[in-house]
């Protein structure tokens, strides 16, 4: 119940501020902020993409490194 609530208050509150920056900047100024608001969910995204890649080629040469140590220096029985 609580986050269903939560939900609606901030949906509410996103089309509140599109409809104030509408009224007041007619309709280059909600475009405006549209427009922002896309290209910072498209850099997030981006920046997203890029950490993820990053760690997994860290976390991938640590691994095959770490392959390669155990072969070159396991003890023949």
């Amino acid at each position: 119940m609580k986050k269903s609530f939560v939900i609606i208050l901030v949906i509410i509150a996103l089309f509140s501020c599109f409809m104030v920056s509408f009224i007041a900047g007619g309709a280059n100024g909600f475009l405006k902020i549209f427009s922002s608001l896309l290209s910072l969910l498209e850099w997030g995204i981006l920046g997203f993409i890029i950490f993820v890649t990053g760690l997994f080629v860290i976390f991938g040469s640590i691994v095959v490194c770490a392959a390669v140590w155990d072969e070159l220096f396991k003890k023949k029985k």
